[in-house]
């Protein structure tokens, strides 16, 4: 996260490393307070050199608002089936991506696609978050609940990740799985 410079990166650390003792801790007044003390000290120590630049004239912001006006504008045109899967690049002027899985498939899947594309984000994060609040009875159900805690906040920070970039490829699949 640091060598590459990534703000959406450093931010989704941040995340998880405060989700991460909300979800390890029993008592979660704890777990919040050390979770923001350890992002703040992250922050404060390793923010990328870019974090400084967080406006609406940088040239990255101008772009992404864009490029995400674009994902609406396909949507509104097409609502039910948006424009087709891969699609978004042939119609944006600049010819790329959403830089966002969200509206980068609002565009490309319409409302249809992105209701099933959000249920399948739904029902995998509950599915996770019940395995994850198990009261183990023996060394098995402990495994499977510490292996359910992992993925989810894996499967959140992805999810955290990609609201900045566009990255749906086999390891969102994966962690679907």
């Amino acid at each position: 996260v640091y060598t590459t410079n990534s703000r959406g990166g450093f931010v989704t650390l941040l995340a998880i490393l405060f989700l991460y003792p909300l979800f390890r801790s029993r008592s979660k007044k704890i777990a919040i307070i050390l979770g923001v003390l350890l992002a703040g000290a992250l922050f404060v120590y390793l923010a990328p050199s870019r974090s400084g630049q967080l406006n609406t004239q940088e040239e990255s912001a101008r772009i992404r608002t864009r490029l995400w006006a674009s994902g609406m504008d396909m949507f509104k045109e097409n609502k039910l089936l948006g424009v087709g899967k891969g699609k978004f690049a042939e119609h944006t002027s600049r010819g790329m991506i959403a830089h966002s899985n969200f509206m980068q498939n609002l565009g490309e899947i319409g409302g249809i696609g992105i209701f099933v594309w959000m249920s399948l984000l739904y029902f995998s994060f509950k599915g996770l978050f019940l395995a994850s609040n198990i009261k183990p009875t023996n060394r098995r159900e402990l495994q499977f609940k510490s292996l359910s805690r992992a993925l989810l906040v894996s499967f959140m920070g992805f999810n955290i990740c990609t609201l900045f970039i566009t990255m749906e490829i086999d390891l969102f699949y994966l962690l679907l799985g």
